[in-house]
């Protein structure tokens, strides 16, 4: 996958590491998205209700971004009081976090990256 498709502080794959993208990656030629999974649900502060579904609070919008997670599916659904609204499947970290961003104007805070 090219550089151009991520954002500065997105998590990125270079040579087997999962790292933050910076300046210093975009000249990098082993730079691969990495796969979003329920352990990346977590390290991104993601909420767990004990099944197969998560959530994440959006106070800024009044909303809330639910997971459903179908074998190696994760189908995002933004809810709030007024309806909800299913989107294609996420299969990256780094859509994730642009889908936050755009959603809320707010990057996440990562606790680890390993």
């Amino acid at each position: 996958m090219k550089a151009k498709n991520f954002r500065i502080g997105n998590v990125v794959n270079i040579n087997g590491k999962d790292i933050l993208m910076d300046n210093g990656c975009f000249g990098a030629t082993t730079l691969q998205p990495v796969l979003l999974k329920q352990d990346w649900l977590t390290k991104l502060g993601v909420r767990h209700n004990g099944y197969s579904r998560y959530w994440l609070p959006m106070p800024n919008i009044k909303a809330e971004l639910h997971f459903e997670i179908y074998g190696a599916d994760i189908v995002p659904t933004i809810k709030n009081d007024f309806g909800e609204l299913i989107l294609n499947e996420i299969r990256y970290v780094h859509e994730l976090q642009n889908l936050f961003f755009a959603l809320t104007g707010l990057e996440f805070e990562i606790k680890e990256l390993a």
